[in-house]
């Protein structure tokens, strides 16, 4: 028998003030609580279950990114990002994926386009998350999770995890240039590398 053991991760954000007239604020994803909590950095004040994340249970919120009013949360476990208007803090829309492709960490490159990780997709897939459509999907290895984007090319952490065999292959970077929307380069890297 296969044991899974959940560990409860709290991933922070901390706004500088982007929603107008409100203090500096940390947005906390509880993980396994699943559900959105705030501090307000100047009185230290704490509003705890702001709204529920995720459309269903089992949702295992990964990653939240604020951009302007919106705050983007990945939600692997129903495969999906969850778009929030932090001016009412109420659910705005959704961006879906396939089942099962587990969506993992994200980085946007400008207002238009978002570049996800999909864990059990094997792939990264580029998004515009004004339509809220997956415009493609692109092999970079098995089982990606960490993307940062610098200078037009994204880097991707490729842990190489075989769900089959539970088990780790060749860690490595994938280099993918986002202008083409292709694998430029492979950079060998220890096991299970994350970000």
């Amino acid at each position: 028998m296969i044991h899974r053991t959940i560990i409860a991760v709290a991933i922070v954000f901390i706004t500088a003030g982007a929603v107008h007239g409100v203090n500096p604020t940390a947005y906390v994803i509880n993980s396994t609580g699943e559900t959105l909590s705030k501090i307000d950095l100047i009185t230290e004040q704490v509003i705890n279950n702001i709204l529920p994340l995720g459309s269903d249970i089992d949702s295992y919120p990964n990653q939240i990114i604020v951009r302007d009013t919106l705050a983007y949360v990945i939600c692997s476990g129903t495969d999906e990002i969850q778009i929030i208007n932090l001016n009412d803090e109420k659910t705005a829309g959704w961006i879906t994926f396939s089942s099962g492709e587990n969506p993992y960490w994200m980085a946007f490159t400008d207002d238009t386009t978002l570049y996800v990780t999909l864990l059990v997709g094997d792939a990264v897939a580029r998004v515009n998350p004004v339509t809220r459509q997956i415009i493609k999907r692109t092999p970079v290895g098995m089982s990606p999770e960490g993307i940062v984007i610098v200078d037009g090319k994204a880097y991707i952490a490729v842990t190489a995890y075989d769900f089959s065999i539970w088990d780790w292959g060749q860690g490595k970077v994938a280099v993918y240039d986002v202008a083409g929307d292709t694998v430029l380069a492979e950079v060998m890297v220890g096991k299970n590398p994350q970000f």
